[in-house]
């Protein structure tokens, strides 16, 4: 998130995510279309959606610095919202077990680090440090699909620059 925020905002356009999330977008269109999602190895369903959460929140720091005058305010909000991303649900402790199932499972789809070692075919909440602290090892929920994590960090790549072009043209008065 933080290249988001060391963007220069005057080159901020529509163009700089769509470079980054098209081809995302693509392949992963093509990997579902083909019906080839599933064959895809894990280590390259891994990286796809490290690669399409990287470029999410890029885009979201980019929004941020074109919200905050102040690029300090832009960084420290874009890197509690990465960390909210990936230690928010294993960070959450015995909440975590409270949580109802079908939340559970969307919040473990958005999470980058879950998502990503689950398309590595890691159980992550059956490790030893996670199994003995965390909640939610011990409860029903399901892993998510790394195909259905990777096209919502694109989404959100596209919505996130879409959004801070748009805050940056606005306060300029260029649109």
């Amino acid at each position: 998130p933080l290249i988001g925020v060391l963007s220069n905002p005057k080159r901020l356009t529509r163009p700089v995510i769509l470079v980054a999330s098209v081809p995302l977008l693509l392949a992963l269109v093509l990997f579902v279309r083909a019906g080839i999602a599933a064959a895809v190895p894990p280590p390259v369903a891994s990286q796809l959606i490290l690669a399409a959460a990287a470029v999410a929140l890029v885009s979201a720091g980019m929004c941020f610095r074109a919200i905050f005058h102040d690029r300090l305010d832009a960084a420290a909000c874009s890197l509690a919202l990465s960390l909210a991303l990936t230690l928010g649900v294993i960070a959450a402790g015995p909440a975590a077990g409270e949580i109802p199932t079908a939340s559970l499972n969307f919040l473990l789809g958005i999470n980058p680090l879950v998502a990503a070692m689950s398309a590595a075919n890691f159980d992550i909440f059956r490790s030893e440090p996670l199994y003995r602290l965390s909640p939610i090892a011990h409860r029903q929920f399901s892993y998510p699909v790394w195909s259905w994590s990777a096209g919502v960090f694109v989404v959100m790549a596209a919505t996130g620059g879409g959004a801070a072009a748009r805050l940056h043209h606005l306060q300029r008065g260029t649109l």
